[in-house]
């Protein structure tokens, strides 16, 4: 060996097992007992760095002295096992060819562009390019903005950037990394935090854990699994899930996990992997660098410490682009370059202790810090939100089932029974000790909604196009714009197909939806007996006003329902009903409202009344179901929204027009959602409305449930679990129409901003002791949430990419009041 390769070699080493090696125990977050009981194991790392500079340096020297004399000895420790599945073949998890080796990762520091590198000419003849995903832990949406990566900045220019990218709750490490390349909710793919106890498996999961990489953990299907069914290679240095057998199936080149393993030498690693033949060259890669979130976490975001691994990382994703340039692959590889949560400071200051509020003895507390997890032992999750629910005002709990539901983190009993979600800049801790300092630093795992938890997102190479920068999206849909480059088949995820598709340079259009159903229209009935029979206290309701009707409320067309469901549409002059014959409620309402409706008030005058159309011994809800049964009469469309003329508020106390609502929230969120839209309507000119009741129960729970009925009366009035709100307005206010004639034409000219918003039932007027705005912006969804829990279609008649843009986001602020 060559007196200068020894030097390097012994460096590595002396690297490796005498500074970092020893480091990596302090840095682990956390430690499990028997019971799987996780108490936190906060990092001292500063403290004890102190008292082992001196010695290390001590160490390091004598350790370099020692290296020289015997180099050629120990220089073969510097290899890493790295193993090949490229043999494993069919599903089968007996297959020998795991335990196949391959190249160890290099261990040179020689720069990637030196000597002329051999490609195989196929890579850019062939239709189908590679595909390198690169994670760099922690990169802050705006860390992009300090002028500090040029590298990035230059690959931003010849491909597509995004504003930001949303993570998914928790915003921590393994979870949004898992959902990154299988496009699933954490709760969907299993991996729902850091750290989580499975009460089925009876084991604790956490990072560091010897079993965590065994295939029980991991759900859904990673990219690595997708493209080996389809006959594509994979390669991974180093990603969440990549040293599991998933469904049977590991990337065919993969490494364990080892910090200490230079960028630099993973990069040569990358370069060796395109190198190969056709026949055994990847097709995936995945690659990941822990920076800038380790350093993140010790010093905060906005430290020195981290503006130094912002440009070590460019730096590192420059010697990809420019190996890639110099092998004349810059326009034969497809690259995405992103992250998997943003970082927020945090001090000891800011930190509620538990202990000081309950008795921990009694809990499982499975997390801390910026969100907490609590697991009941035969307890009621009820009980201990009311207990810690309003006790501090910097924090939100929910039982897991009342969550708002754009966090999509229910179903699943790997999650808590009780989540706390502390404000920004708090912390969750569960016993105070002094002489912990860990606090002071920086963390992520906050509400997503949060600016400080956003990501980054950057694409270029031959599939995307130039140049574009786009709005934010979730991470989720990453691994279908990964299917989309492989031309393979998606698996099942919570991602929209097409979604994304036109950031690509030969776009399809988005997937049209199946546009679903109309219900059945009624009328009043020509019978007059049968109308007299059925008249009660008005006369009738708009017998020939549809098309008007369809025209001024529903511009892209009455909703539809993907599935076969009784319902009638009514149509009265200012608003439109989808009643659901079998519940007895409305399940949508839709209308416009203008500036000027909601500025001319009419005193309320109440004449609730039954709907002549419907049936009423099949159809219509009465007023005695509501009679003494303890619930409201809630508006779906609201009487104040439509007091601006008789005949359309008398029309909003037609039963049809009524869902059961309990007073608090009748009289406390639903009104502030109500006043809100009116407020929205004199800002903007014009906004259009949506609203309606869901039941999150399967049909055969409802109608066996007496609990889901009014006075348990299983038939009579249903009682939803939620209402939503959809709210639609032009981007520029000079797009108003108000001409009916006009709307049939393209409403706002396809400029259109929603926000929509998911309110659980719940009998109380502030549930989480916030301000109304706080909490109903907590509240905010996604029309793609809404049309999952309805079946209902909002917007069949709109253009399927314009379609797919407003349902598929859930709003990342509320819109302005002023």
């Amino acid at each position: 060996m060559p007196d200068n390769m020894v030097i390097s070699q012994l460096m590595i080493l002396i690297y490796k097992y005498v500074i970092v090696f020893p480091n990596y125990f302090e840095l682990l977050e956390q430690q499990v007992d028997k019971n799987g009981n996780i108490e936190e194991y906060e990092k001292k790392y500063r403290l004890r760095n102190r008292r082992k500079t001196a010695f290390m340096m001590v160490l390091s020297a004598l350790a370099l002295l020692l290296a020289f004399t015997g180099g050629f000895v120990i220089g073969w420790f510097s290899s890493d096992k790295g193993f090949d599945q490229s043999n494993q073949g069919n599903n089968n998890s007996n297959n020998n060819s795991s335990n196949q080796f391959t190249a160890s990762p290099p261990r040179s520091t020689i720069p990637v562009n030196s000597g002329p590198p051999s490609i195989d000419a196929s890579i850019c003849s062939a239709k189908r390019k590679p595909l390198i995903v690169v994670s760099v832990d922690g990169f802050r949406w705006d860390y992009f903005k300090r002028g500090l990566s040029p590298m990035l900045t230059q690959f931003a220019s010849r491909g597509v950037r995004a504003e930001y990218m949303q993570s998914c709750f928790p915003t921590k490490t393994f979870p949004n990394h898992y959902t990154i390349v299988t496009g699933l909710y954490p709760a969907h793919h299993g991996i729902v935090a850091n750290t989580f106890y499975d009460p089925e498996l009876g084991e604790t999961f956490y990072i560091g854990s010897r079993n965590n990489n065994q295939s029980k953990w991991w759900g859904g299907e990673p990219i690595w699994v997708t493209a080996k069914k389809n006959n594509l290679k994979s390669a991974s240095f180093y990603w969440a899930g990549s040293e599991a057998k998933i469904q049977g199936y590991r990337p065919d080149y993969w490494f364990p996990y080892d910090r200490s393993v230079s960028f630099i030498d993973r990069v040569n690693q990358l370069f060796k992997w395109l190198e190969m033949p056709a026949d055994r060259r990847p097709m995936i890669i995945t690659m990941y660098f822990d920076q800038p979130d380790r350093v993140g976490h010790l010093y905060g975001p906005d430290s020195n410490q981290v503006d130094y691994e912002i440009k070590r990382v460019d730096d590192i994703l420059g010697a990809i682009f420019s190996g890639l340039k110099e092998r004349g692959l810059e326009d034969c590889v497809n690259i995405i370059v992103t992250s998997d949560h943003g970082m927020r400071k945090t001090c000891c200051k800011r930190v509620v202790y538990l202990d000081q509020l309950i008795d921990i003895g009694h809990y499982n507390i499975i997390n801390r810090g910026p969100f907490g997890g609590i697991r009941i032992h035969g307890g009621n999750a009820t009980e201990l939100v009311q207990k810690l629910k309003c006790k501090f005002k910097h924090w939100s709990v929910y039982k897991k089932e009342e969550l708002p539901y754009r966090l999509h983190y229910c179903n699943n009993s790997r999650i808590p029974d009780v989540i706390i979600m502390p404000n920004e800049n708090w912390l969750v801790g569960s016993t105070y000790n002094p002489a912990d300092t860990s606090c002071n630093g920086a963390n992520h795992g906050w509400d997503n909604l949060d600016p400080d938890m956003r990501t980054i997102f950057f694409a270029a190479g031959p599939g995307f196009k130039k140049s574009l920068t786009i709005k934010p999206f979730k991470n989720i849909e990453l691994y279908n714009i990964m299917a989309a480059l492989l031309s393979i088949k998606p698996a099942k995820n919570d991602g929209t197909i097409g979604r994304l598709n036109f950031i690509l340079q030969n776009s399809t259009a988005a997937a049209t939806q199946i546009a679903g159903q109309l219900g059945s229209v009624c009328r009043v009935p020509q019978d007059h007996n049968v109308y007299i029979d059925r008249e009660n206290c008005s006369d009738c309701v708009c017998p020939d006003c549809k098309k008007e009707s369809e025209n001024r409320n529903f511009p892209w067309g009455i909703p539809r329902y993907r599935a076969s469901l009784d319902t009638c549409t009514l149509y009265q002059n200012h608003y439109i009903t989808g009643y659901s014959n079998t519940f007895h409620v409305p399940l949508f309402v839709g209308y416009h409202l203008t500036d000027t409706e909601s500025l001319r008030p009419l005193s309320r005058i109440d004449c609730f009344r039954r709907d002549s159309r419907l049936n009423v011994a099949a159809q219509t809800s009465n007023c005695s179901n509501y009679y003494r049964s303890g619930y409201n009469r809630g508006h779906l469309a609201p009487n104040g929204d439509m007091s601006f003329d008789l005949e359309a508020q008398a029309n909003t106390f037609i039963l049809s027009n009524i869902a059961p609502q309990v007073y608090a929230f009748n009289a406390g969120p639903w009104l502030d959602l109500e006043k809100l839209t009116r407020d929205w309507a004199r800002l903007f000119g014009s906004i259009y409305v949506i609203s309606g009741s869901i039941v999150k129960a399967d049909w055969k729970t409802v109608v066996g449930n007496p609990s889901y009925w009014l006075k348990g009366d299983i038939g009579s009035v249903v009682i939803p679990t939620h209402f939503y709100k959809i709210l639609a307005k032009c981007q520029d206010s000079d797009q108003l129409l108000c001409d009916s004639s006009v709307m049939t034409a393209k409403p706002c000219k396809g400029k259109i901003d929603v926000i929509a918003f998911i309110l659980p039932h719940i009998k109380s007027f502030a549930p989480q002791c916030q301000t109304y705005n706080s909490y109903l912006f907590s509240h905010v969804a996604s029309v793609r949430d809404i049309e999952e829990l309805t079946g209902i279609n909002f917007f069949p008649n709109m253009a399927p990419d314009l379609q797919d843009r407003i349902e598929s986001e859930a709003a990342t602020e509320m819109w302005t009041t002023f």
